[in-house]
């Protein structure tokens, strides 16, 4: 079997699994399960053989689709990471006006623009 054949058995098999059309986690899928078709292949194991492992469909979509997930929630996690200005250091603060107390600094908070 040619590389470019295992890797469309790898879509079909994916989106079968699934249910629809591939997005791009179920290309992932579809990837990682036909480099597994080709290790095999060059083990002398076929693709029939693999059809045997019936999880391994479902190993490779789950797999993909929780790698996406953490990708997702890493992404969005460093975006709402709540960034704060160090106030100025010591030598930087305005000399208090004589009689008032010093003013604190103002942190601003919020995403940088």
């Amino acid at each position: 079997m040619e590389e470019s054949d295992l890797r469309k058995l790898a879509k079909d098999k994916i989106v079968a699994e699934s249910g629809r059309a591939l997005d791009a986690t179920g290309e992932a899928a579809a990837a990682l399960l036909a480099d597994l078709y080709i290790v095999g292949l060059a083990h002398g194991v076929t693709p029939q053989y693999w059809a045997w492992v019936t999880d391994l469909t479902t190993a490779c979509w789950d797999v993909t689709r929780d790698v996406a997930a953490r990708r997702r929630t890493a992404i969005a996690l460093s975006r709402t990471k709540d960034p704060q200005v160090p106030p100025p250091g010591p030598g930087l603060l305005p000399r208090p006006v004589s009689g008032l107390p010093p003013q604190p600094p103002q942190v601003r908070r919020g995403p940088s623009r």
